[in-house]
């Protein structure tokens, strides 16, 4: 999606949001802002990027700083696109804004709401919404209720009455609610036991009707759009079918699953992904934060082929799943190029290896190793190496090592204050 001339651009004003935060947690302090370097260090030099946000507009953590950013660096001069590739909450992001301080308060009950599901394709009309003019009494009460609301939130955190461990979760909510009644005269309602008048009723416009570009008081507004989702040639959803998607795609927060991979072995994640460890020193961990609906499986590259093709359909891969028809459709893993990684010791992860729209996979390896991988997925689609990592620490989220496996159990404290069945 970067390679468009009209993103990547530096006539091209941009604010890049991470959304879904909520999936990922990490036990070490300001992890977020480690989260944040990842992202932007992913970002195409010549993008003119004002502001870079981390939010979760599911459980509207980061969402407040976000109007806040809009208001402060876009301010009224033009409309606002929310532009993205497909699932990557796009419509539940421009239905949390629709709730808040950014639209107009008088429109909120005549716009249409975004649908949300797990499967691409969900937004095909041009949804829109008027955005609040920043005018400055309308700022300072904006930011008085927010300044009320911090300080009852840390109240809160030092009467002892939040939970122990910081959740991803933050409230939207309005400074103005005038409701949509304030758009007609006391006359019209003066008897509210008398009939409506005519001219009340052509008034009116039901919930969810749209808001009239015509209406004056929202001719000369600024508009936000949510436009359809992009499938870029870096996906595989388009690949996967709804039942595929739904065990794809992660809803709870994404459990790290820590692994003692030995040097000529493979990894695959499901059946959408595997990285092979061709040559190092002796062994590497890899960690896999994907859903946890998709199994691990470890064996030797030699033998990956044909345990992939004996599994394929089955539980054991669990993706792709259905009978003859739709595994001779699957087209199967494809290698990209390979890659050496140099380790920065056994408390940190030196890298993740993306593996498209299944997830990635941090690699830990041993102080200024040097390690040869390859990755594997889908037409070979979507295969990057981010670093820094997003959750370089997520390798100490893992227990002990299991007895007899190459897997190590899950930290149980962590897992028992994020409320995780191990």
């Amino acid at each position: 999606m970067w390679s468009s001339p009209s993103l990547s651009g530096p006539k091209r004003p941009l604010i890049v949001v991470g959304n879904k935060i909520d999936l990922l947690q990490d036990f070490k302090i300001k992890w977020l802002e480690k989260a944040k370097e990842a992202l932007v260090k992913q970002l195409p030099r010549r993008a003119n990027v004002l502001h870079t946000a981390l939010v979760s507009a599911k459980t509207g953590y980061g969402i407040e700083q976000l109007i806040t950013a809009l208001y402060k660096l876009w301010e009224y001069r033009g409309d606002v696109y929310l532009v993205g590739c497909t699932n990557v909450g796009k419509s539940t992001l421009f239905n949390a804004l629709l709730q808040s301080d950014y639209c107009k308060t008088k429109a909120v009950d005549l716009i249409q709401r975004a649908t949300t599901a797990p499967w691409p394709g969900t937004t095909l009309n041009l949804l829109k919404f008027p955005i609040t003019r920043p005018e400055g009494w309308r700022v300072a009460e904006r930011t008085a209720r927010l300044r009320r609301e911090s300080a009852a939130e840390l109240r809160h955190i030092q009467e002892g009455k939040s939970q122990s461990t910081p959740q991803m979760i933050s409230h939207v909510n309005r400074t103005f609610d005038h409701g949509l009644m304030n758009k007609y005269t006391d006359e019209d309602w003066e008897d509210p036991f008398a009939l409506p008048k005519l001219r009340t009723l052509k008034k009116l416009r039901s919930p969810g009707s749209g808001v009239d570009p015509a209406d004056p008081m929202f001719a000369q507004s600024k508009w936000l759009y949510d436009t359809p989702g992009v499938i870029t040639s870096d996906q595989i959803i388009n690949l996967l079918t709804t039942e595929e998607l739904m065990m794809t795609i992660p809803r709870e927060p994404i459990v790290p699953r820590t692994f003692q991979v030995w040097e000529g072995q493979s990894l695959i994640v499901g059946g959408l992904g595997r990285l092979d460890y061709l040559s190092g020193p002796a062994n590497i961990k890899m960690t896999v934060l994907a859903a946890s609906s998709l199994p691990v499986t470890i064996c030797w590259v030699g033998d990956c082929d044909q345990v992939y093709q004996h599994y394929l359909g089955s539980e054991v891969l669990a993706v792709p799943c259905g009978g003859p028809h739709r595994l001779k459709q699957w087209p199967g893993l494809h290698a990209g190029q390979t890659f050496v990684l140099k380790g920065t010791g056994w408390k940190e992860s030196c890298a993740d290896v993306v593996l498209s729209s299944a997830g990635w996979i941090a690699v830990t390896a041993q102080q200024d190793s040097m390690n040869q991988l390859q990755a594997w997925t889908p037409n070979a689609r979507g295969i990057h190496v981010r670093i820094p990592p997003v959750l370089p620490t997520a390798i100490r989220l893992k227990g002990v090592r299991l007895y007899d496996s190459q897997a190590y159990a899950l930290y149980n404290s962590y897992v028992k204050k994020q409320g995780w069945k191990s």
